[in-house]
């Protein structure tokens, strides 16, 4: 009887070690993107190559450290760099989530709008306008930077309690920091003081000359 006590205890132990030590090793979570579209970079830096360009809901696996994602930062922006063997490369931290994971929030505004303007869809090279529109300063995301050459900006942005994903005019952009309208003006003032400055400077020269 204490025989059978015994090899109860064992199997009962060895259960519990292969429940612990033992055990599997855990499956690395799948991430997925989730603006319109991503852009998947040659280094952690927008202004690298654009190496691959995600949809909506493509899934990636990234690098981990410490048990955690390895976060890359770069001329104030964040990436994960993709381990994903077809699609190698950095992708903006704030454009993906961990799968069943829900994006709530945008966590860093940088920008705001300068006036009420709609938002539009792009599919290739064609930009849709939708129904949504957005309020004067409402603020905003430039999850692919800031270039005041476009026609539209890549934004992200919170309607109806939620966060989605689109694109406005750039002329419609207010990046955080200084207002582009107010640095256009400081260039012309300093023109024109410069011209100012030279008219007043050749009169001087002639008065003394004569």
């Amino acid at each position: 009887m204490k025989r059978l006590f015994l090899v109860l205890a064992f199997l009962m132990c060895l259960t519990a070690l292969s429940g612990t030590g033992f055990a599997a090793a855990e499956t690395q979570p799948v991430y997925v993107v989730t603006s319109n579209t991503a852009n998947v970079y040659e280094s952690a830096d927008i202004t690298s190559a654009v190496l691959h360009t995600l949809s909506h809901k493509a899934e990636v696996e990234i690098e981990f450290e410490s048990g955690e994602p390895k976060v890359y930062e770069s001329g104030g922006y964040q990436f994960f760099k993709i381990t994903t063997t077809s699609l190698q490369g950095y992708i903006l931290r704030d454009l993906v989530v961990e799968k069943n994971t829900s994006l709530q929030e945008i966590p860093n505004f940088n920008a705001k709008t300068n006036d009420k303007c709609f938002v539009y869809e792009r599919e290739g090279n064609t930009y849709t306008k939708t129904t949504v529109s957005l309020t004067k300063h409402q603020q905003i995301y430039l999850y692919e930077g800031y270039k005041s050459s476009l026609k539209y900006t890549a934004i992200a942005y919170v309607f109806e309690n939620e966060v989605r994903y689109g694109y406005i005019k750039t002329d419609f952009v207010d990046p955080n920091g200084i207002n582009p309208i107010i640095i256009t003006c400081i260039v012309l003032i300093v023109a024109i003081l410069g011209i100012m400055f030279t008219f007043v400077f050749i009169r001087g020269r002639k008065k003394k000359m004569s």
